[in-house]
């Protein structure tokens, strides 16, 4: 089940963010956790943006409302998202995001054996001075 319908967000009043709750930096703790539960992510299109919130239609079934403190330029209606509800993150326009997330379908129930998942984990490296997460090539 999603957090909730309303959003407990708190802005960002300075440029340089350095809050790391859900919806700004990620923490280095969410981006391993990320990199350890790969089958945790839906892929979707973004159908509306506005402002800090951006809503996303599942491609297979439901949509998802995400809050991040600053705005994603380059991101537009049809632009594609994988979302990961289990750890409030989002691939957004290329950026490794942590998001808030409002009224989504809940997270990707953990595999029967995630131990077949071994090879998809990946080690998410965090960029502390951005706050945004990625996986090293």
């Amino acid at each position: 089940m999603a957090e909730s319908n309303e959003w407990s967000a708190t802005p960002c009043v300075l440029s340089e963010c350095a809050m790391f709750g859900r919806g700004h930096k990620v923490n280095p703790i969410q981006g391993r956790l990320v990199g350890e539960q790969p089958w945790g992510w839906r892929d979707g299109t973004v159908s509306e943006v506005s402002g800090l919130e951006i809503t996303v239609s599942y491609l297979d079934d439901g949509t998802v409302r995400l809050w991040h403190h600053h705005t994603v330029p380059s991101l537009r209606p049809g632009s594609p998202v994988r979302v990961h509800e289990g750890q409030c993150m989002a691939i957004l326009a290329g950026r490794w995001l942590s998001v808030q997330i409002a009224d989504g379908v809940g997270a990707v129930p953990e595999p029967e054996h995630p131990e077949l998942w071994a090879q998809e984990t990946h080690a998410v490296i965090v960029n502390v001075s951005t706050g945004e997460g990625f996986i090293p090539k």
